[in-house]
């Protein structure tokens, strides 16, 4: 694992809302399109895939890929 200075930790939130706020529309034209299950189910899939980023990151990388599946799972999910 690697150390974020703990200042830092809010940032974690901001950055994880900016993703959602950023792909919210999209996923919105593709909810036009798509079943409701289904919107659900790939919400889902990037939870998981970025908890187990963020759980597994020993380097930022892999924490910023964690943090954006975690917002493009909230804009996958909200309002399904």
């Amino acid at each position: 694992s690697f150390d974020l200075p703990l200042v830092l930790a809010p940032l974690v939130l901001v950055a994880m809302n900016i993703i959602y706020a950023l792909a919210a529309w999209p996923v919105g034209l593709l909810a036009d399109r798509l079943p409701r299950w289904q919107l659900l189910a790939l919400g889902i899939a990037a939870l998981i895939a970025g908890a187990l980023c963020l759980a597994l990151a020993s380097a930022l990388p892999l924490a910023a890929i964690g943090l954006l599946l975690w917002g493009l799972s909230l804009a996958l999910t909200q309002g399904v």
